[in-house]
């Protein structure tokens, strides 16, 4: 690309998008958390039900 004097440059991003897909990666990111602390306190369950025998 050129570069032009008195020209504006615009923007390769799409900012709307941008954010939509960055709120959609959060929530995945949240589900994805709230599982790993459901297996995690499974486990210690688990862990303190076993360690009674």
């Amino acid at each position: 690309p050129d570069v032009r004097q008195g020209f504006l440059e615009q923007s390769n991003v799409d900012a709307i998008a941008a954010m939509t897909e960055m709120i959609e990666h959060y929530r995945l990111f949240e589900t994805q958390q709230r599982s790993i602390r459901t297996d995690d306190e499974l486990l210690g369950r688990v862990t303190r039900e076993l360690g009674r025998f």
